[in-house]
């Protein structure tokens, strides 16, 4: 499947080891949907390793891309900074293969 987006937003870039010690990168970005609907969706998109990198060298906010999306769909969960026990809950899409339309 593919979505295709407007960069709205590189949230972060993270660099860590995984369980095996093995490096890896991840990054999130927030996109928007490219749509003629009144209501366009925003919803953020995990970028990792190669395709973490591939992003980074081509893109940046405002552009237009078509992403391959995985079904690898999580959700996070955060409760609100202000402490009155908001809780949110974001929902996650792994996505590979960028490409500038």
């Amino acid at each position: 499947m593919e979505v295709i987006a407007k960069v709205k937003e590189v949230v972060e870039t993270r660099e860590f080891n995984d369980k095996q010690g093995n490096p890896r990168k991840v990054t999130t970005i927030l996109a928007e949907e490219i749509t003629t609907d009144q209501y366009k969706d925003s919803f953020v998109i995990e970028l990792w390793d190669k395709y973490s990198d591939a992003f980074l060298d081509s893109h940046k906010v405002g552009d237009s891309v078509r992403v391959g999306v995985a079904f690898n769909v999580r959700k996070r969960e955060w409760q609100d900074k202000d402490g009155n026990n908001h809780v949110a809950y974001q929902q996650v899409i792994s996505g590979f293969n960028v490409n500038s339309l």
